[in-house]
């Protein structure tokens, strides 16, 4: 962190040094949140404790696996709902229907029949 102090000062004179702790941080973020090896060799460089974040990155792990187990619980409660309910989503998210279209009901071949039904229907209420 010294170093970076004294770089962005010479480079910058005052106003460097003032954002050398600030840019220093941000650049210490964006590689600890890399996956990338030149990333993590970079922020080996620039930890003064290598050992920092070895409680944290446990913690993240466990929180990104009991994320992932949630997913895969709602996707299947989803599915689940889906099938019950007799629609699917199809990969674009548009309602599909689950019953085949060879398969016609008593309503679609005879509409008239159909509120024949409902008819008798408020009329028994």
């Amino acid at each position: 962190m010294l170093l970076s102090l004294v770089v962005f000062g010479a480079l910058w004179e005052i106003s460097g040094a003032v954002l050398s702790v600030p840019l220093l941080g941000v650049m210490k973020i964006v590689a600890h949140h890399t996956d990338h090896p030149q990333m993590k060799s970079f922020l080996g460089m620039i930890r003064e404790d290598p050992d920092v974040d070895e409680e944290k990155d446990r913690f993240w792990e466990n929180k990104r696996k009991f994320r992932t187990a949630r997913e895969a619980r709602w996707a299947a409660a989803l599915e689940e709902a889906e099938r019950r309910n007799g629609t699917w989503l199809d990969a674009d998210g548009n309602a599909v229907d689950a019953v085949p279209a060879e398969v016609e009901t008593e309503t679609e071949e005879n509409p008239a029949a159909a509120d024949e039904k409902a008819d008798d229907a408020e009329s028994e209420v």
